[in-house]
């Protein structure tokens, strides 16, 4: 994509780390931004901050293993935007332990919900206007070395990238 000025990025994740740096860089290059996190507090300070700044931003609070959330996350986009041109599946944690340990299933759960599932449904649900709107469009999905080789003590992480 050459120019992005007034085009539309989403980013869950978007209150830190990784999210909330490529939301400056998207906001400096003229994008329109979403910024969507769990984080209530981080989310509004990350969104005064981008303000202040002079991009134009929609602060939207969800979360990503809630499907209805990711579809309202894409409706308020839509609604406030327009056409959404780039999806940055950022949101991820990163839990271990050992893959024979068995009481940790719901560490497992969460960070599966969470590092993959929140991507499948971020892709499923934003992908179809994506492609209908007939402009060029992208999907970043967030990974990390894991998805390459697997750490030891780090099984759902594992997993889940």
């Amino acid at each position: 994509m050459q120019d992005v000025n007034g085009k539309t990025a989403v980013i869950t994740g978007g209150a830190s780390g990784i999210g909330l740096a490529m939301a400056h860089r998207f906001g400096a290059a003229g994008m329109n931004l979403v910024l969507a996190d769990i984080e209530q507090g981080a989310l509004d300070a990350a969104a005064a901050e981008l303000v202040a700044a002079g991009y134009p931003v929609l602060a939207h609070q969800f979360d990503v293993r809630d499907l209805d959330q990711v579809r309202g996350l894409e409706t308020a986009s839509r609604e406030r935007f327009g056409n959404i041109h780039v999806l940055c599946n950022n949101a991820g944690v990163a839990a271990g332990g050992a893959v024979a340990n068995p009481d940790d299933i719901e560490v497992w759960r969460w960070t599966i919900d969470i590092d993959l599932w929140g991507v499948i449904y971020g892709c499923k649900v934003f992908l179809p206007a994506m492609i209908d709107h007939g402009d060029e469009a992208h999907v970043v999905n967030t990974a990390s070395m894991a998805g390459l080789g697997s750490a030891p003590m780090m099984g759902a992480y594992n997993v889940s990238k």
